[in-house]
C-alpha cells in the first residue's frame, strides 16, 4: 500500500472517530455536565484562542511545509527549521500579547455585559492559544515529513476526549 493510500485510510478513520466523539461530547455530555454559562464559556474560549493562535503562528506552518523539502537533512537536524519556526513564533507571541494587553480595557468593555465569564477568564486565552500554536508548529513539521495521521489523531480525537 502506498504512502498516500495508507495516510488517507488512517486519516479517514481518525476523522470519522473525531466526528462521532465530537457529537457525543458537544451535544450530549457537556450540556448535562456544565451549567449554561460554563458551556457557553467553553464554546467561546476554543475559537477565540484559535484565532489568537493564528496571530501567534505568524505563518510558520506554511513556511515549514514550503521549505522543508529544501532543508531536509537528518545529519543537520533539517537545518534548524524547527528552531527558526519557534524563534519567529516566540517573537510573534510577545508582540501579539502586548497588543492584546494594551487593548484589554476596550475588549473587556465590549464583552462585559454579554459575556461576564469571558471577561473573568480573559487571561486563559493566552495559554490556550500558546498550546494551540505549539501544536500547529509540530503538526506542520509532521505533515512536512508526510506523517499526517498523528496530528489528525491529536486534533480530532485526543482534544475531544
Amino acid at each position: 500500500m502506498g504512502v498516500v493510500k495508507r495516510e488517507g485510510l488512517r486519516n479517514t478513520v481518525i476523522y470519522y472517530s473525531g466526528v462521532v466523539l465530537g457529537y457525543f461530547t458537544t451535544l450530549i455530555l457537556l450540556p448535562k455536565v456544565l451549567h449554561e454559562d460554563q458551556y457557553g464559556l467553553v464554546r467561546v474560549l476554543a475559537p477565540y484562542s484559535g484565532m489568537l493562535a493564528y496571530f501567534f503562528l505568524a505563518g510558520m506552518p506554511n513556511v515549514i511545509i514550503r521549505f522543508f523539502p529544501y532543508l531536509k537533512s537528518k545529519q543537520k537536524q533539517h537545518n534548524g527549521i524547527l528552531f527558526f519556526a519557534f524563534s519567529v513564533t516566540v517573537v510573534a507571541i510577545v508582540i501579539t500579547t502586548a497588543i492584546f494587553l494594551i487593548f484589554r480595557p476596550g475588549i473587556i468593555h465590549f464583552y462585559s455585559n454579554k459575556a461576564a465569564l469571558l471577561v473573568q477568564y480573559y487571561y486563559l486565552l493566552f495559554p490556550l492559544a500558546i498550546s494551540s500554536t505549539i501544536f500547529e508548529i509540530f503538526n506542520a513539521y509532521c505533515r512536512a515529513q508526510l506523517k499526517t495521521y498523528f496530528g489528525a489523531f491529536l486534533n480530532e480525537v485526543l482534544v475531544r476526549l
